[in-house]
């Protein structure tokens, strides 16, 4: 695997969301105020594991999640931040184990908090922008496999959950 640059496609996906934001009159406001983390999807476990060592090496903290269908997520508090241009930055990245199989963009989404869904589903109707919500979601497509999403539960509470549930396996960094 040739090293993945997170910082170079954030910057280009967040220039496509922002692009598709003014195009849709969705930029503005508080919806972008706060961005959240960075989605990565890995192509097979092999991926995922170099994906993970990768991001370790610049974590200050990193947890492991098993999902339902086996496969793991790792949450990962950037030591620094990862700008984001249009819209400040982030310091979060949520990397997703994929199926070998799976030939997507790295990096999926640019995740941003919201404390309203219905709010912004109003917002994304009102406008006529294509979007699905989940319990958890509300997912804007940018292109065929990236998109940008809102959300209600930041990374940092979705991990202290997981992990008063025993459901999260912290990881020792050590850096030297």
């Amino acid at each position: 695997m040739a090293k993945f640059n997170i910082s170079h496609e954030a910057v280009e996906l967040s220039r496509q969301v922002a692009v598709l934001g003014n195009d849709r009159g969705i930029i503005g406001g508080d919806l972008f105020a706060y961005p959240e983390s960075l989605e990565i999807r890995s192509q097979g476990s092999s991926d995922y594991s170099q994906i993970a060592a990768q991001v370790a090496k610049q974590s200050s903290e990193m947890a492991f999640i098993e999902q339902d269908d086996g496969r793991f997520v790792a949450l990962a508090r950037l030591a620094g931040e990862i700008v984001l241009p249009h819209f400040t930055s982030v310091n979060w990245l949520e990397i997703y184990e994929d199926e070998a199989s799976v030939q997507i963009p790295r990096l999926h989404g640019i995740n941003f908090y919201h404390d309203d869904l219905e709010k912004v589903s109003k917002i994304m109707r009102a406008r006529n922008v294509g979007y699905s919500l989940s319990e958890i979601y509300v997912t804007v497509p940018v292109t065929r496999h990236q998109v940008f999403r809102f959300t209600d539960v930041p990374t940092n509470r979705w991990l202290k959950t997981e992990k008063k549930a025993k459901k999260a396996i912290r990881v020792k960094l050590s850096h030297g």
